[in-house]
């Protein structure tokens, strides 16, 4: 754990006004991060004014709370408070840049360490997601957190795990277990997570009829024409990844989906004997050595990742 613990929470005391802040195009592990510790914080400071500040994810089950939009905190509120900045390695990702002003920042993160911002760091790549960070953050401190702020973040670790799939740290499962306890309504989440509309049925459908494999690699192409028929967007295709994965033949998969201007999300996903970070570091992106992604500037990117991907190696 961190040497910084007390310093984080002398900040939390010091502090009247907190503003949390997640990533840009947010998953489960940005908004149960921020959302959980802004819950837990409220609990435990009922005085304080406490901001979440993320967009919505699919993944929340109804009845938890709406956090703030980015850009919609007036400046003076930032400019006050502590800022925390959760789930978000670069500066670049965080979903509203003003989170910098603040006065007095700190990043609270579980991806390789490639960029410092701030005024603390608190930086941990082997946890499987931010949201267990958080978590055990708290438990150091305070034994009872509230209910819904242990929904929240066992929904980061939930999702960033892939339901415990990527991740052998019986910390992990620890923390999971310490937030049951604490109230986290794991029917809720596992219903949320688990269910599909006939509609995303039939998405996959068509996703498990036209994806295409090349050595390791199983892939699929969404050209915007395709995502206009579908009447979804690039973001809500790409993280359907999974749907090709978990084959015997093909350890690598990935999902590239063509936004209006011509640029393409890539997510990219492996199994624990391979690792698609470098590839996605190599194309500007960024993330895990099973969970990847990045922005492509066109399709000759495409094809490059494709080659990258393809001919990878067991570690």
């Amino acid at each position: 754990m961190f040497k910084n613990i007390k310093l984080f929470f002398d900040k939390v005391e010091e502090f009247q006004s907190i503003c949390i802040f997640g990533h840009v195009r947010p998953d489960g592990d940005a908004y149960g991060s921020a959302m959980g510790l802004k819950l837990a914080l409220d609990f435990i400071y009922p005085d304080k004014s406490i901001y979440a500040v993320v967009d919505q994810v699919d993944q929340v089950p109804d009845g938890l709370p709406v956090a703030k939009r980015p850009g919609t905190l007036p400046d003076d509120v930032i400019r006050k408070s502590l800022c925390i900045v959760v789930d978000t390695s670069t500066v670049e990702r965080i979903c509203d840049q003003r989170a910098l002003q603040g006065a007095y920042v700190i990043k609270i993160d579980h991806h390789p360490l490639t960029e410092h911002f701030g005024d603390m760091e608190m930086v941990d790549p082997d946890k499987v997601a931010c949201a267990q960070i958080v978590a055990s953050l708290l438990f150091t401190v305070f034994p009872v957190i509230s209910p819904a702020a242990a929904t929240c973040l066992l929904l980061g670790i939930l999702t960033d795990s892939g339901n415990f799939r990527f991740t052998t740290d019986p910390d992990t499962f620890t923390i999971a277990g310490r937030l049951i306890a604490n109230g986290a309504d794991i029917v809720t989440l596992y219903d949320k997570l688990n269910t599909v509309s006939l509609e995303s049925l039939r998405r996959r459908g068509q996703i498990l009829s036209s994806f295409q494999t090349e050595g390791v690699l199983a892939y699929e192409i969404f050209d915007k024409d395709q995502i206009a028929k579908l009447g979804v967007t690039a973001d809500r295709i790409a993280p359907m990844v999974n749907t090709i994965g978990f084959t015997a033949e093909c350890p690598v998969w990935a999902f590239f989906a063509e936004y209006p201007d011509g640029k393409y999300r890539a997510e990219f996903r492996c199994s624990r004997r391979y690792d698609v970070s470098g590839v996605a570091l190599a194309l500007g992106g960024g993330g895990h050595q099973q969970a990847s992604g990045a922005q492509l500037s066109d399709g000759e990117a495409v094809k490059k990742a494709i080659r990258l991907l393809s001919a990878l190696l067991p570690k």
